[in-house]
């Protein structure tokens, strides 16, 4: 009933192999930006920012790849290596105070953020979530929330500490700090193959 679709070109790759949907395809891109996904924080937490931007820095342009590669193709990601990451005495001191850490999900935006069957976080961002724990020696883990809506509350309340996969806007810009963008997802219109 559609011509064409403009949409996340992860979005849309995932959906078509998630569903076989073989008769679609790629056509261009949009002229739109693409979207920026960043890790969000808590603003009373400014510690942890250059520690997440130190950690995000770390990863690899093949664990980038990786990642993009498990969630938008049929392919196998590949092992990751995992270099160490720098960091200051300040900030090793902070991680030791805070070693556990709650991350917020939104359950339903895959490939990139998502409650899998099994009630797992799952995703591009879960991980890289995983990268980071690994990198820092901590646990960020899930705090459960029934949609996106109530984990942006529960952040702004400050039961949720992270939210790993987020664009930021004004609004939220009032209650989060913001990483370095760790993800580009350009805009993309779908046809039918006809």
């Amino acid at each position: 009933e559609a011509d064409a679709y403009v949409g996340n070109r992860a979005v849309v790759i995932y959906t078509i192999e998630k569903d076989l949907l073989t008769n679609l395809q790629v056509m261009g891109r949009s002229l739109q930006d693409p979207i920026v996904l960043t890790i969000g924080l808590r603003k009373d937490w400014p510690e942890l920012l250059p520690i997440l931007n130190r950690a995000l820095a770390s990863i690899s342009q093949d664990e980038y790849r990786a990642i993009r590669r498990k969630w938008t193709s049929l392919e196998d990601a590949a092992q990751i290596f995992m270099p160490d990451t720098i960091l200051t005495v300040e900030e090793k001191d902070w991680l030791v105070k805070h070693r556990r850490i709650r991350i917020g999900v939104d359950i339903q935006h895959p490939p990139y953020n998502f409650m899998d069957a099994a009630k797992t976080h799952s995703g591009i961002a879960s991980d890289y979530v995983n990268l980071v724990n690994r990198r820092l020696d901590v646990e960020m883990y899930t705090e459960p929330a029934a949609n996106w809506n109530e984990t942006l509350e529960k952040t702004r309340q400050g039961d949720i500490d992270v939210l790993p996969c987020i664009a930021q806007t004004p609004a939220r810009s009032e209650y989060l700090l913001f990483t370095q963008p760790y993800l580009r997802a350009p805009l993309v219109i779908l046809t039918r193959e006809d």
